[in-house]
C-alpha cells in the first residue's frame, strides 16, 4: 500500500499537531498533544487497523485478545486505537469478543499507572503483577500460546507504516514554513524504533540526516546500529528518564530500517537530561532529543524535534 493511502485512511482519525519554533531554525514537533497524548498514535492505531482488516467477516466464537507489552504511552494508544476500530468495523468486524491484554510490570511510573487503569474495564486487562520486563515478557509469551489473539509489536511493519504516513504530514508542514526547504535533520529518542517510521516519511520528500537519540543507560537501538548487530540493555539499571522501557531491544523490522534511515546516533548523560527537564515544560524524551542537539546539531536548512509525549 503506498504510504499516501495509509495517510488517507488514518487522517481523519488523528490530530496534525503543529510545529512550534523553538529557536533559529529548530521546531519541535507537538506530538504531546496527539489524541493519546504521545506520537505512538498514529502507528498504532494503523497496526489495530490492520489486525481489524484481517477479522472481517470472521465468527469468533471465543475471546480474541489483541496483547502488547508496555509501560505506558504504547498501551494508551492501543486501548483508545482498538476502540476507534471497535467503531469503525462494528458492521464488519464481531467487537464483542474483541479483549485488549497489557502486559506491564512493577516498574511503571504511577502516572502512566493511574492513566492505563482509567481506561481499563471488563474488556481491557492491564497486567503489571511482574518484577521486571522479562517476568512480563515470558507471560505474553505463555499467554498467548494459550489464547487467541495477536501480538501488537512497538517495531513491526504495520505500525512503521501508520508513523512514515506521519512523517508525510511533517512535510507538508515543511513546505508551509518554507518552500525552499530541502534539508532536514530530525532529532527522536528512540526505544524500540517507533521514530525510525516518522524519519523514513521525511525522507520521501527531503534530504534526512537522522538522529536516534538516547540516555547511555539504555542505548540498545543505538548500539545495534553502530554495531550492525541488535543488542539488548540491560534492565536490571533503575529507569530515572523515559518513564520506563517498554522492551529491551530493537525490533527486526524497525532495525533493518534504521541501518539504512539513522545518519548519527548520539547518547546522553541522564543528569543533564534531568537538567534540562527541570528548566522546562517538555517530557522526558523530548529533553533526551534536546540534550542529543546540544552535543551535535546538523548543518540541515531545518531541525525537527519529535516531542514524543504529554508531561505527566
Amino acid at each position: 500500500m503506498e504510504y499516501n493511502t495509509i495517510l488517507e485512511k488514518i487522517e481523519p482519525y488523528i490530530k496534525n499537531t503543529k510545529l512550534i519554533h523553538y529557536k533559529d531554525n529548530i521546531y519541535i514537533k507537538k506530538e504531546s498533544n496527539q489524541i493519546s497524548n504521545s506520537f505512538k498514535w498514529s502507528g498504532v492505531l494503523y497496526s489495530v487497523m490492520c489486525e481489524f482488516e484481517k477479522l472481517k467477516n470472521i465468527k469468533l466464537h471465543n475471546k480474541y485478545y489483541i496483547v502488547t507489552q508496555s509501560t505506558g504511552n504504547h498501551a494508551i494508544a492501543l486501548i483508545n486505537s482498538v476502540n476507534k476500530c471497535k467503531n469503525i468495523y462494528s458492521k464488519y468486524v464481531d467487537v464483542n469478543n474483541i479483549y485488549v491484554y497489557i502486559f506491564g510490570n512493577e516498574n511503571i511510573i504511577k502516572e502512566k499507572l493511574y492513566a492505563l487503569k482509567n481506561l481499563q474495564n471488563d474488556k481491557v486487562i492491564i497486567d503489571n503483577n511482574y518484577k521486571n520486563y522479562e517476568f512480563s515478557l515470558k507471560a505474553r509469551e505463555i499467554f498467548l500460546k494459550r489464547n487467541n489473539g495477536v501480538y501488537l509489536k512497538h517495531g513491526g511493519k504495520n505500525i512503521l507504516d501508520g508513523y512514515t504516513a506521519l512523517g508525510l504530514l511533517i512535510n507538508k508542514q515543511i513546505e508551509e514554513i518554507d518552500n525552499k526547504i530541502k534539508s532536514v535533520g530530525f532529532y527522536a529518542a528512540v526505544g524500540a524504533g517507533g521514530p525510525i517510521g516518522i524519519g523514513k516519511g521525511i525522507s520521501l520528500n527531503n534530504e534526512l540526516k537522522m538522529i536516534s537519540c538516547q540516555t547511555t543507560e539504555f542505548n540498545a537501538f543505538n548500539r545495534s546500529i553502530r554495531l550492525k548487530k541488535i543488542c539488548k540493555n540491560e534492565m536490571g539499571q533503575p529507569v530515572n528518564v523515559s518513564n520506563g522501557i517498554a522492551v529491551n531491544e530493537p525490533e527486526k523490522y524497525a532495525f533493518e530500517l534504521g541501518k539504512k534511515l539513522v545518519y548519527k546516533t548520539v547518547d546522553v548523560n541522564t543528569k543533564e537530561v534531568e537538567l534540562l527537564k527541570n528548566n522546562n515544560n517538555y517530557g522526558d524524551s523530548t529533553c533526551i532529543s534536546l540534550c542529543s542537539l546540544n552535543k551535535y546539531k546538523t548543518d540541515t536548512d531545518i531541525i525537527i524535534i519529535l516531542d514524543c509525549e504529554k508531561v505527566m
